[in-house]
């Protein structure tokens, strides 16, 4: 009989200021659910080009130490930034290594609107945060 494990990653979708430009833009913030007590760690986040405008791919790496090392306890976290799409639906596949999870989300009105589907495949949770 397989076992569950519980999912290594929590990511989160909201909107935000891009901050190249200011304008809005789809923020998915990725982070363990591990908590660190030593320091603030980050996650090495790759945005993948994906073969269709309607999918976004991202891919989790290692963890590295932060450029200001303080002490600072919780996950490891990092985030990726794209350019808000138009209205509609979504798919956004997380990787890491050989692992993979994905999930179906609305646009509406400028706004995530809700979570479709969810495959998490033991590699982590989505949710819909607020900025």
């Amino acid at each position: 009989m397989p076992t569950s494990t519980e999912p290594e990653y929590r990511v989160v979708l909201s909107y935000g200021p891009r901050q190249t430009n200011e304008t809005p833009g789809l923020v998915v913030a990725i982070e363990t659910k591990r908590e660190f007590t030593s320091f603030g760690y980050q996650l090495q986040l790759t945005s993948v080009p994906a073969p269709s405008q309607t999918t976004y791919e991202i891919r989790i790496g290692g963890i590295t130490l932060p450029t200001i090392g303080r002490p600072q306890p919780g996950p490891a976290r990092g985030e990726v930034v794209e350019a808000l799409p138009t209205d509609g639906t979504y798919h956004l596949v997380i990787t890491r290594k050989a692992q993979r999870a994905q999930c179906r989300f609305t646009i509406a009105q400028g706004r995530i609107g809700e979570l479709l589907s969810v495959d998490e495949g033991g590699l982590t949770t989505f949710e819909i945060g607020s900025r």
